[in-house]
């Protein structure tokens, strides 16, 4: 029984991959009419993908990908420092012209990686969808113990914060409060925040007008149990 309630939702998960992967690609051809049930609840369709039960991470999956640093690139340090080294040793205008050839060599291989990072960026833009980010940082003192978050008037995340979450938060960290697709539209944003010893919340408010196909990210800096967040906003996928 066990084996087949598996079955069945990783069928479940296969079938809604696919139909993220067509909605993403977008159909063959304009006259084409194919599949108008998945046209038609594109953003259900998204949030329940988003929504399916994800196979657990090993113990040391947070250690090991805190521990990659994409700047810690041996082989470019070496080559940075070897051109350094070809300027502080030059004696003579033949190792003047050495270093010049080096270090113009160096720039032209920047300038190739930040051309391919560009195309990186659009292409990874080409693929995204309407959404939503917020989080919410707080210093220790404030101790958040609940988070709810409406748009335009309708609940959208409700949050009771474990010790671990508190703990994280009082650490440094930031709390995910609201990660969504949604409509490229302006929207009334609000999120209230209830801290350790006081009935009343936090309520920062605001409105949001999601770039169409980008991440708009609202981050929230509570530092008042009693006055609304500081806003730090930004869009993820765009120039």
């Amino acid at each position: 029984m066990r084996r087949h309630l598996e079955m069945r939702r990783e069928a479940r998960r296969l079938m809604l991959a696919g139909a993220c992967l067509w909605l993403a690609s977008g159909p063959a051809g304009a006259e084409e009419a194919h599949l108008p049930f998945f046209r038609a609840h594109r953003d259900w369709l998204l949030r329940a993908f988003e929504s399916l039960e994800r196979a657990p991470l090993p113990p040391d999956a947070t250690a090991r990908a805190w521990s990659f640093d994409p700047f810690a690139d041996e082989s470019a340090a070496q080559r940075l420092a070897a051109v350094r080294a070809s300027l502080d040793t030059a004696t003579t205008l033949g190792d003047l012209e050495v270093f010049r050839v080096a270090l113009d060599s160096l720039l032209d291989d920047a300038a190739r990686a930040g051309a391919r990072l560009d195309s990186l960026d659009w292409t990874f833009a080409a693929h995204l969808r309407t959404a939503l980010e917020v989080t919410l940082a707080a210093p220790a003192d404030l101790d958040v113990e609940r988070v709810e978050a409406w748009l335009d008037g309708v609940p959208v995340a409700r949050h009771e914060l474990g010790p671990e979450e508190r703990a994280a938060l009082a650490a440094g960290g930031i709390f995910e409060v609201v990660h969504r697709v949604v409509e490229p539209r302006a929207q009334a944003l609000e999120v209230r925040a209830w801290t350790r010893g006081r009935a009343e919340p936090s309520s920062t408010m605001l409105v949001v007008d999601p770039t169409p196909d980008r991440l708009a990210i609202v981050q929230l800096h509570l530092t008042d149990a009693r006055a609304p967040a500081r806003l730090v906003l930004s869009t993820l996928g765009g120039r």
